[in-house]
Protein backbone atom coordinates (compact mmCIF):
# COMPACT_ATOMS: atom_id res chain seq x y z
CA UNK A 1 0.00 0.00 0.00
CA UNK A 2 1.71 3.44 -0.73
CA UNK A 3 2.28 5.78 1.46
CA UNK A 4 -0.32 8.65 2.10
CA UNK A 5 1.09 11.82 0.72
CA UNK A 6 2.26 14.43 3.00
CA UNK A 7 -0.67 17.42 3.47
CA UNK A 8 0.53 20.81 1.85
CA UNK A 9 0.22 23.42 3.59
CA UNK A 10 0.28 27.26 1.85
CA UNK A 11 3.56 28.80 1.80
CA UNK A 12 3.56 31.89 4.27
CA UNK A 13 3.59 35.01 2.76
CA UNK A 14 6.85 36.98 3.22
CA UNK A 15 6.65 39.23 6.13
CA UNK A 16 6.97 42.41 4.91
CA UNK A 17 11.00 44.34 5.23
CA UNK A 18 10.48 47.76 7.24
CA UNK A 19 13.04 50.06 6.00
CA UNK A 20 15.77 50.93 9.04
CA UNK A 21 14.81 53.98 10.37
CA UNK A 22 18.22 56.57 10.60
CA UNK A 23 18.45 57.42 14.04
CA UNK A 24 18.51 60.63 15.34
CA UNK A 25 20.80 62.40 16.43
CA UNK A 26 20.00 63.67 20.45
CA UNK A 27 18.81 67.01 20.44
CA UNK A 28 20.80 69.80 21.25
CA UNK A 29 19.93 73.46 21.86
CA UNK A 30 20.91 75.81 19.91
CA UNK A 31 21.85 79.36 21.73
CA UNK A 32 21.52 82.36 19.37
CA UNK A 33 24.40 84.44 18.15
CA UNK A 34 25.80 87.23 20.33
CA UNK A 35 24.74 90.42 19.65
CA UNK A 36 27.90 93.35 19.77
CA UNK A 37 26.94 95.55 22.53
CA UNK A 38 25.58 98.81 20.57
CA UNK A 39 28.17 101.82 20.86
CA UNK A 40 27.29 105.25 21.40
CA UNK A 41 26.96 107.53 18.57
CA UNK A 42 28.58 110.70 19.24
CA UNK A 43 25.67 113.44 18.61
CA UNK A 44 27.22 116.35 16.10
CA UNK A 45 28.27 119.70 18.05
CA UNK A 46 25.27 122.05 17.84
CA UNK A 47 26.81 125.94 17.06
CA UNK A 48 27.09 128.04 19.55
CA UNK A 49 24.09 130.60 19.47
CA UNK A 50 23.76 133.92 21.13
CA UNK A 51 20.05 134.46 22.57
CA UNK A 52 18.57 137.30 24.15
CA UNK A 53 16.65 137.19 26.89
CA UNK A 54 13.59 138.66 27.91
CA UNK A 55 13.60 141.72 30.52
CA UNK A 56 11.82 141.12 33.92
CA UNK A 57 9.44 143.20 32.92
CA UNK A 58 8.13 143.78 29.91
CA UNK A 59 8.71 140.41 28.61
CA UNK A 60 10.91 141.99 25.05
CA UNK A 61 14.20 140.76 24.16
CA UNK A 62 17.35 142.46 25.16
CA UNK A 63 20.85 141.60 23.48
CA UNK A 64 23.22 139.85 24.52
CA UNK A 65 25.62 141.32 27.72
CA UNK A 66 28.70 142.01 24.66
CA UNK A 67 26.66 143.99 22.44
CA UNK A 68 25.31 146.07 25.84
CA UNK A 69 28.81 147.03 26.36
CA UNK A 70 29.26 150.53 24.77
CA UNK A 71 26.13 150.98 26.42
CA UNK A 72 26.63 150.05 30.08
CA UNK A 73 29.58 152.71 29.48
CA UNK A 74 27.91 155.42 28.00
CA UNK A 75 25.10 155.57 30.53
CA UNK A 76 28.09 155.46 33.04
CA UNK A 77 29.76 158.42 31.49
CA UNK A 78 26.06 159.68 31.79
CA UNK A 79 25.89 158.98 35.48
CA UNK A 80 25.76 162.81 37.34
CA UNK A 81 29.06 163.18 39.10
CA UNK A 82 29.48 165.62 41.75
CA UNK A 83 32.83 167.45 42.28
CA UNK A 84 34.32 168.50 45.93
CA UNK A 85 33.68 172.32 46.41
CA UNK A 86 36.18 175.08 46.32
CA UNK A 87 35.60 178.21 48.19
CA UNK A 88 38.14 181.06 47.53
CA UNK A 89 37.87 184.62 48.43
CA UNK A 90 37.71 186.56 45.35
CA UNK A 91 38.42 190.12 46.56
CA UNK A 92 41.35 191.55 48.03
CA UNK A 93 38.93 194.32 50.06
CA UNK A 94 36.22 191.66 51.21
CA UNK A 95 37.02 188.34 53.20
CA UNK A 96 33.66 186.91 51.75
CA UNK A 97 34.43 183.59 49.92
CA UNK A 98 32.88 182.55 46.81
CA UNK A 99 32.05 178.72 46.49
CA UNK A 100 32.10 176.90 43.42
CA UNK A 101 29.96 173.74 42.88
CA UNK A 102 30.57 171.75 40.04
CA UNK A 103 28.49 168.90 38.46
CA UNK A 104 29.22 167.31 35.45
CA UNK A 105 28.07 163.61 33.09
CA UNK A 106 29.16 162.99 29.50
CA UNK A 107 26.78 162.34 26.60
CA UNK A 108 26.73 160.97 23.11
CA UNK A 109 26.30 163.26 20.18
CA UNK A 110 24.01 163.18 17.36
CA UNK A 111 27.57 162.80 15.39
CA UNK A 112 28.89 160.14 18.03
CA UNK A 113 31.59 162.45 19.19
CA UNK A 114 29.79 163.48 22.58
CA UNK A 115 29.25 165.98 24.82
CA UNK A 116 30.22 167.38 27.94
CA UNK A 117 27.50 168.63 30.13
CA UNK A 118 28.09 170.60 33.39
CA UNK A 119 26.58 172.83 36.00
CA UNK A 120 28.26 174.94 37.81
CA UNK A 121 27.56 177.70 40.55
CA UNK A 122 28.95 180.35 42.41
CA UNK A 123 27.25 181.23 45.98
CA UNK A 124 28.48 183.98 48.83
CA UNK A 125 30.24 181.68 51.56
CA UNK A 126 31.85 183.05 54.63
CA UNK A 127 35.52 183.74 55.17
CA UNK A 128 37.44 180.87 55.92
CA UNK A 129 38.31 182.09 59.58
CA UNK A 130 34.99 182.68 60.16
CA UNK A 131 31.88 180.33 61.71
CA UNK A 132 30.32 178.66 58.57
CA UNK A 133 26.87 180.14 58.91
CA UNK A 134 24.45 182.73 57.35
CA UNK A 135 25.35 185.70 59.71
CA UNK A 136 29.27 185.25 58.19
CA UNK A 137 28.03 186.25 54.64
CA UNK A 138 25.65 188.98 55.91
CA UNK A 139 22.36 189.83 54.86
CA UNK A 140 20.40 189.11 51.24
CA UNK A 141 21.16 192.55 50.39
CA UNK A 142 25.12 192.26 51.20
CA UNK A 143 24.81 188.88 49.44
CA UNK A 144 23.19 190.42 46.37
CA UNK A 145 25.51 193.68 46.00
CA UNK A 146 28.24 190.95 46.42
CA UNK A 147 26.90 189.09 43.40
CA UNK A 148 26.43 192.28 41.50
CA UNK A 149 30.05 192.54 42.43
CA UNK A 150 31.27 189.50 41.29
CA UNK A 151 29.06 190.09 37.72
CA UNK A 152 31.81 192.57 36.58
CA UNK A 153 34.32 189.20 36.88
CA UNK A 154 34.86 186.84 33.75
CA UNK A 155 35.56 183.52 35.14
CA UNK A 156 36.58 180.13 33.51
CA UNK A 157 36.66 176.93 34.15
CA UNK A 158 39.82 174.71 33.54
CA UNK A 159 39.79 170.75 33.49
CA UNK A 160 42.59 168.63 34.45
CA UNK A 161 44.14 165.11 33.92
CA UNK A 162 45.65 163.41 37.02
CA UNK A 163 48.89 164.82 36.45
CA UNK A 164 47.33 168.27 36.76
CA UNK A 165 47.95 168.71 33.29
CA UNK A 166 45.21 171.18 31.38
CA UNK A 167 42.37 169.31 29.39
CA UNK A 168 40.38 171.94 28.58
CA UNK A 169 39.13 175.75 29.44
CA UNK A 170 35.93 176.86 29.18
CA UNK A 171 34.59 180.63 29.53
CA UNK A 172 31.53 180.35 31.83
CA UNK A 173 28.73 182.70 30.96
CA UNK A 174 27.51 183.87 34.19
CA UNK A 175 23.43 184.51 35.00
CA UNK A 176 21.11 184.86 37.85
CA UNK A 177 20.45 181.92 40.11
CA UNK A 178 17.25 182.34 42.19
CA UNK A 179 16.06 180.78 45.18
CA UNK A 180 12.31 179.31 45.31
CA UNK A 181 10.91 183.08 46.20
CA UNK A 182 12.78 184.34 43.35
CA UNK A 183 15.59 185.60 45.97
CA UNK A 184 18.82 186.53 43.96
CA UNK A 185 21.07 183.74 45.70
CA UNK A 186 24.16 183.04 43.31
CA UNK A 187 25.73 183.05 39.45
CA UNK A 188 25.02 180.05 37.84
CA UNK A 189 26.36 177.97 33.84
CA UNK A 190 24.28 174.96 33.08
CA UNK A 191 25.72 174.34 29.28
CA UNK A 192 27.34 171.96 27.02
CA UNK A 193 30.75 171.62 25.22
CA UNK A 194 32.03 169.46 22.79
CA UNK A 195 34.24 166.56 24.44
CA UNK A 196 34.91 162.98 23.75
CA UNK A 197 34.17 160.10 25.99
CA UNK A 198 38.35 159.37 26.08
CA UNK A 199 39.33 162.89 27.23
CA UNK A 200 36.09 162.90 29.85
CA UNK A 201 37.73 159.76 31.54
CA UNK A 202 40.52 161.48 31.62
CA UNK A 203 39.03 164.39 33.19
CA UNK A 204 37.45 162.01 35.45
CA UNK A 205 40.38 160.85 36.79
CA UNK A 206 41.65 164.73 37.37
CA UNK A 207 40.11 167.64 38.82
CA UNK A 208 39.07 171.25 37.98
CA UNK A 209 40.07 174.67 38.73
CA UNK A 210 38.68 178.30 38.50
CA UNK A 211 40.52 181.28 36.98
CA UNK A 212 38.54 184.83 37.03
CA UNK A 213 39.39 188.50 36.04
CA UNK A 214 37.44 191.42 37.16
CA UNK A 215 37.32 194.60 35.56
CA UNK A 216 37.94 197.90 36.61
CA UNK A 217 40.71 196.62 38.53
CA UNK A 218 39.17 194.36 41.14
CA UNK A 219 41.47 191.63 40.63
CA UNK A 220 42.35 188.22 38.98
CA UNK A 221 42.75 185.01 40.61
CA UNK A 222 42.42 181.24 40.44
CA UNK A 223 41.10 178.45 42.72
CA UNK A 224 43.46 175.71 43.40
Amino acid sequence: MAAPAAAQFPAMPPLPVVPEQPSKPPATRSTPPTKPAPQPTAKPAKPAVKRTQPTANTGQSQPPDDALAPTRAAASLAAKKVWPVESVPVFEDDGRNLRFDLATSWIRSADGKGMLRYQFTATPAPPSDAPQDEASIGSLDDQQQFLARATACDFTLVLYDSDRFELIEVPLTMKHGVDSEGNWRNLADNHIVRMDAEMYRTFLRGGYGVTWECNRGEGQGQSQ
